[in-house]
C-alpha cells in the first residue's frame, strides 16, 4: 500500500549525527528502526494523506513555499506519544514552525480528508522520530543511550518534501521516494 506525507529535512550535520546514532543503536542491539530501510532519514512530518492528485497537490504546496525561509530549531525534548512505542526529539516551540505548519495546510487543506489524523492543524506535535516499535525493554535501553548520548542540539530545517510511503500489511513503511522537493531559503 502506499500512503503519502509532507516532510521538513533537516541540515546535512544533523541527518548525518542521526544516521550514525540509528547505525550505533542497531549494532548494539537495540533497534534497528534507523537502518531498517536504505533511505531513512531524519524529518517533521508536516501532513499525512491516502490519496493525493499529485500534480495538482504539488502546485498549491509549491506556491505556499515560495517565500519560506529555513527555520533553526532548538532539540531539547526527549519524549513518548502515549502507548505508541516511539521514542522522539521534539523542538522547543517556534513560531515559525507553526506557521510553517499552518501555510502548507492553509494551501493544501482540500486534501486533509482523514479528521483523524495526528498532522491536522488542531492536532499536531512537531517530532523527529528517534525510533519505533519498541517494546518495554527496547524503550528503557534507547531512553537510557539517549541520557548517555544526546545533548540539546540546534538544528536547521532547509527543505520540504512530498514523500511516496509503500507500508506493508502490518501498516510500518517499508520504504519511500520523494516526488517534490523544495530547498528553502
Amino acid at each position: 500500500m502506499v500512503t503519502y506525507a509532507v516532510v521538513g529535512l533537516l541540515d546535512e550535520k544533523t541527518t548525518q549525527y542521526f544516521q550514525t546514532m540509528w547505525k550505533d543503536l542497531n549494532e548494539r542491539h537495540i533497534t534497528d528502526y534507523g537502518t531498517s530501510y536504505r533511505h531513512r532519514y531524519p524529518h517533521l512530518t508536516f501532513a499525512d494523506y491516502d490519496q493525493i492528485d499529485e500534480a495538482k497537490f504539488v502546485s498549491l504546496l509549491d506556491s505556499s513555499l515560495q517565500n519560506q525561509q529555513q527555520i533553526e530549531l532548538s532539540f531539547s525534548i526527549l519524549g513518548t506519544f502515549i502507548q505508541s512505542k516511539t521514542l522522539f526529539l521534539a523542538p522547543v516551540f517556534s513560531q515559525k514552525l507553526y506557521d510553517l505548519h499552518a501555510c502548507i495546510h492553509d494551501n493544501t487543506g482540500e486534501f486533509d480528508v482523514d479528521q483523524s489524523s495526528f498532522y491536522l492543524k488542531e492536532c499536531w506535535n512537531p517530532h523527529c522520530t528517534l525510533a519505533s516499535r519498541l517494546n518495554a525493554s527496547e524503550m528503557n535501553e534507547v531512553i537510557h543511550y539517549c541520557q548517555l548520548y544526546l545533548k540539546p542540539m540546534k538544528v536547521r530545517l532547509t527543505e520540504i518534501a512530498l514523500i511516496e510511503i509503500t507500508v506493508n500489511d502490518s501498516n510500518i513503511a517499508v520504504s519511500d521516494r520523494i516526488l517534490y522537493l523544495k530547498k528553502l531559503k
